[in-house]
């Protein structure tokens, strides 16, 4: 299981560092993704990479934490999670007012790729979770009658 883990979140890392840096080179993002380590860190490349690894790390907690909600739908689970989480970051991010006209300053891209992030992290644990269940239910060879 820590294997599947493993590279899941890796993949995911590479992805949605790779995608960011995409949203920002296009101006799609209204904020800059590293901004929280230009204090720390005055090379770009590795302010992209620590980025990456920050991902990394919470895409493992949330590959654990999402293994405990296998009976749930996995789809709109992933979807409720990443849109919220991806609505109440921005608007943090932009210290946006509490008002219906803020909606329009959220970045549609950024909430599609944090949403579709979430999900596939969701569907992947949930799955690798049942079958983890069921591999252990099959009988074992000692128990086999030949």
């Amino acid at each position: 299981m820590w294997k599947i883990m493993t590279l899941t979140s890796l993949f995911v890392a590479v992805v949605l560092t790779f995608l960011l840096k995409v949203l920002r080179v296009f101006h799609w993002l209204k904020w800059h993704p590293t901004t929280f380590l230009k204090g720390d860190i005055t090379d770009g490349f590795l302010r992209w990479i620590v980025l990456g690894i920050l991902i990394f790390c919470g895409a493992c907690i949330l590959f654990i934490g999402l293994q405990f909600l296998y009976r749930l739908p996995t789809y709109i689970v992933g979807f409720v999670l990443g849109l919220g989480l991806a609505i109440v970051f921005e608007w943090w991010l932009l210290d946006l007012p509490w008002d219906r006209s803020s909606i329009k300053h959220l970045s549609i891209p950024f909430l599609v790729l944090i949403t579709s992030t979430f999900i596939f992290i969701t569907e992947t644990a949930t799955y690798h979770r049942e079958s983890f269940v069921l591999r252990n239910n099959l009988p074992s060879k000692g128990t086999m009658l030949e």
